[in-house]
């Protein structure tokens, strides 16, 4: 028995729909993907198919013709043990889709990470390692620099040397991070550094753990500084927001007193407060109607 737990879809959910209920020639996505049995290939806007149905999955659009979307299949993949049987298991083999239809990567990774902005793609791969290229594939990282390159944003990413032979296993590695250019701005020799990817900050900053003192790189300003950029934002933030609430009492004490100023002098609005829109309101403009006033 299956619970519904009402959960709400958000804005990258496709919904699926049969060609008679979609209006093609108003999708404005350069090619546009379609289910034929259980796969998904890619028609243009006048329905002839550029990609035949091969995919298991879809994660991007072509929103125009510099557009790249991953696409990729599962598949089965058996690793070797000494002692006992082979293990199988399912994978995601991910490639990178053009919109002509071309492959800019093969279907042999096994995960791809698009920064949205500038299109650096980060490439993860069993047997290679991490590597790092642009939206034309040029190489800004080669496969084995690294241990670990996480994917980009803010203009930088994470990198890890050590602790294992793909990834982030082991403990023993040292941290650093990269810009787009593939150039280190903190060189792999921290123990560790706060994850930034798609992580929505509050504030412009990350924590950086060394081994006789920890430090923060302000990812604002794409440099590292000495421990405390975050009390010092914080107590900012508290200045700037008591600014702000002063400077809205000041605007609401005087957009009051400006209501006081026209009839200012009688004895309704002076000594009884009444405003100058509920002597209009009240007294039909007249402020001695207030003596008449039940």
């Amino acid at each position: 028995m299956y619970l519904c737990t009402m959960a709400k879809i958000n804005r990258d959910t496709r919904i699926i729909v049969s060609r008679y209920q979609h209006d093609i020639s108003n999708d404005g996505r350069i090619l546009i993907p379609f289910y034929q049995g259980t796969k998904i290939g890619f028609i243009d806007k006048d329905e002839n198919i550029i990609v035949e149905p091969q995919f298991d999955f879809v994660l991007d659009d072509f929103v125009d013709k510099y557009s790249l979307a991953r696409v990729g299949i599962v598949d089965a993949v058996a690793y070797d043990r000494k002692t006992i049987q082979p293990t199988t298991s399912l994978c995601k083999r991910f490639g990178l889709l053009k919109s002509n239809g071309e492959f800019l990567l093969p279907m042999e990774y096994e995960g791809l990470c698009i920064n949205d902005v500038s299109c650096i793609i980060t490439i993860r791969s069993l047997q290679k390692g991490y590597a790092v290229i642009d939206w034309n594939g040029k190489e800004i990282v080669p496969f084995g620099k690294y241990n670990y390159i996480d994917g980009f944003d803010y203009g930088f990413a994470r990198i890890k040397t050590g602790g294992g032979r793909n990834g982030l296993i082991g403990d023993d590695g040292l941290w650093g991070i990269i810009n787009e250019d593939g150039k280190e701005v903190v060189p792999p020799k921290y123990k560790s550094i706060e994850n930034f990817y798609k992580d929505h900050k509050p504030y412009p900053f990350i924590r950086v753990e060394g081994f006789d003192r920890n430090f923060e790189f302000l990812l604002d300003e794409g440099r590292l500084t000495s421990e405390g950029a975050y009390m010092e934002w914080a107590e900012r933030m508290d200045r700037e927001l008591e600014c702000y609430r002063e400077w809205k009492e000041d605007q609401a004490k005087q957009a009051y007193e400006a209501e006081l100023r026209n009839y200012s002098g009688s004895y309704a609005q002076d000594v009884m407060g009444y405003s100058d829109e509920e002597i209009n309101d009240a007294f039909d403009g007249d402020p001695d109607a207030y003596w008449n006033h039940d």
